[in-house]
């Protein structure tokens, strides 16, 4: 799939991110690679379970956001899941696909 989000993505976090506090801002950590991320991008990142689409979380997103309009939300959200999309932060996949399943280090699924 593309880099880039439509409201029918499901963003999951990627397996091997971890995110971590330094001074005040979070940072995601892949590997040897780290991106500093914003508090909206936080929230964000803690809600991509793969579970619910980007217009889904553009919903929930509009609780925390008081007063936000949906439309503008709606670009900020698609913008941060694409962004953290294109540095491998958070996988995306088409509503109705099945969640990847583990596999181990050769990439193979675990018996």
């Amino acid at each position: 799939m593309s880099q880039s989000a439509t409201e029918l993505s499901v963003p999951l976090r990627a397996w091997d991110v971890r995110k971590r506090r330094r001074a005040s801002a979070a940072v995601l950590i892949r590997l040897s690679e780290t991106l500093t991320i914003s508090p909206f991008e936080e929230r964000l990142w803690r809600l991509c379970d793969g579970e619910c689409t980007v217009a889904q979380l553009v919903d929930r997103m509009s609780q925390a956001e008081t007063g936000a309009d949906a439309v503008p939300l709606l670009e900020r959200v698609r913008a941060a899941v694409a962004r953290l999309a294109a540095r491998r932060m958070l996988e995306l996949r088409e509503a109705g696909q099945p969640r990847p399943t583990a596999t181990n280090c050769v990439g193979r699924p675990q018996a």
